[in-house]
């Protein structure tokens, strides 16, 4: 538990992201926008907001870290050599890690919801593609590894939440692995902007609104160490 000064830019970055949007929706006559809003949270080092690790905390216990995998790839048992995690951490500090990690969401929460809550103050929700995505996942001790740069589930899966009112249903699920490098098309898409030039990846718009069956497309992720 504690304070780190990604804590300080998150909030700046949510409270420069409010602002605007507020400015935003006293100009209603301003043409369509792309606001990209980045936080750094969840991200190493693992200290949470004292309220938030406590919250975790009481959630988590000990028994609820992952077993180790003495059945790894040559290259990833040399990735834990490389990074100091053989032998493992002792239980207590993996326990910490994990807690603070998932403190870290619940500060992330908080922040995206101010971020959603200036948009409907700003009489702008109604008519706002808004896309929710990450860039890597946390492995958090799964098959004794810390970090990304796998690709396993942990570190190579992340969230893709889309919500476009009157145009995607709310609750719906897709079970289909789509890649990051179909958000760009798929914005445009929504937006009628046209495809961009060389650009890889597919519009995922006929999934999102229904129109789509979810036929198996490959999907794109790397590496670079």
């Amino acid at each position: 538990p504690g304070q780190t000064g990604y804590h300080a830019y998150d909030k700046a970055v949510c409270r420069a992201t409010v602002d605007w949007l507020a400015r935003r929706g006293r100009t209603p006559k301003a043409p369509p926008f792309l606001l990209v809003v980045g936080f750094a949270s969840p991200h190493c080092p693992y200290v949470a907001p004292p309220e938030d690790f406590a919250r975790a905390a009481g959630r988590i216990s000990p028994a609820d870290l992952p077993a180790g995998d003495e059945a790894l790839h040559p290259l990833l048992r040399q990735w834990r050599r490389a990074t100091g995690l053989e032998p493992p951490p002792p239980v207590d500090a993996q326990w910490r890690a994990r807690v603070a990690y998932c403190g870290l969401c619940g500060l992330l929460d908080r922040l995206v919801g101010r971020v959603l809550a200036a948009l409907a103050e700003a009489g702008l929700a109604e008519r706002t593609v808004v896309v929710y995505t990450s860039d890597h996942g946390e492995m958090l001790g799964e098959h004794g590894l810390w970090w990304k740069s796998t690709f396993y589930d942990g570190a190579a899966r992340v969230p893709l939440l889309v919500a476009a009112p009157g145009r995607i249903a709310p609750g719906r699920r897709i079970a289909q692995p789509v890649s990051l490098i179909d958000v760009g098309p798929t914005l445009l898409d929504l937006a009628a902007a046209g495809p961009l030039p060389g650009a890889s990846g597919r519009s995922l718009r006929g999934l999102l609104e229904g129109s789509d069956a979810a036929g198996e497309q490959p999907v794109f992720a790397e590496n670079i160490a």
